[in-house]
Formats: C-alpha cells, structure tokens, sequence
C-alpha cells in the first residue's frame, strides 16, 4: 500500500470533518436568520399596537385601559430586548461556527496536499521505475544481438 492510499481514510476523515462543521454553521446561520425574523415581528407588531393604541386614545380611554397598554407595551419591550440578546448570542456561536469551519477547511486542504504530493512522487517513481525497465531491456536486447554478431 503506498503512503498515499494509507493517508486517504485521513484525507476521508478531514472531508467529513469539515462537512459536519459547514452543516453546523449552516444551522446556526438559518436560527440566526429565524431569530432576525421574529425580532422584525415584534417590532412591526409593537408598531402596529402602539398605532392602535394612538387611535383609541383620540376617542378617550379609561384609565384601566391605559394601565392595560403600558402592562402589555412592557411585556412586549421585554420580549424585544429578550430577542435581541439571542441574536447575539447567537451572532457570537454563528462567528464560532465559522471559525470551526475555517479550521477544518484548512485542515483538509493541508491533507489534500499531502496526499497529492505523495501521489505525485510515487507516479514520479513509478516513471524512472519503467524508464530504468525499459533500459535494461534495451541493453539486454543490445548485449543479446552484441552476442549473436561476436
């Protein structure tokens, strides 16, 4: 087995390796992007209450109803802020992810490497291998005729 077929379950390893990292920060990419997305609803729907609350305010409110809007307007602030910090945590995983992948992508650029430029000294030797067959057979063919004509 020559080294290069040894280093090829190596090679293998690496590939996997960094598959599983760019399936991983895959991942965490589409949960930041879900993330981004119900922030974006909140605040459209804090928005749109805060409208309705306006309107209704023109025509009067009781006082319980205001105190409803504040109580629900803070729950809604706290869930916003809540948001917003799993955004970025999970910015902070996405970027560890990447790292993750950037690491093994190296690492299995550097095998590859490794494994051709064995690949590339075997074929070498295989050449001069053939070239050096090839000559003894040309000089026993020439000693053979040499031998016929003496």
């Amino acid at each position: 087995m020559t080294r290069s077929q040894r280093l090829k379950p190596i090679l293998n390893l690496a590939e996997n390796r960094e598959k599983d990292a760019a399936r991983k920060l895959g991942e965490w990419r589409q949960q930041l992007i879900h993330r981004q997305e119900k922030l974006n609803e909140l605040i459209q729907y804090r928005s749109e209450y805060h409208q309705s609350f306006q309107d209704k305010a023109v025509q009067g409110l009781h006082g319980r109803q205001i105190n409803d809007y504040h109580s629900f307007l803070s729950g809604l602030e706290l869930a916003i802020k809540k948001q917003r910090q799993q955004i970025q945590q999970t910015e902070v995983i996405c970027e560890q992810m990447k790292q993750q992948y950037l690491v093994r992508h190296k690492d299995t650029r550097v095998m590859d490497k490794v494994v051709e430029r064995f690949r590339g000294d075997e074929q070498l030797q295989q050449r001069r291998d053939e070239q050096k067959e090839t000559d003894e057979h040309a000089l026993n063919m020439f000693r053979h005729k040499r031998h016929q004509y003496d």
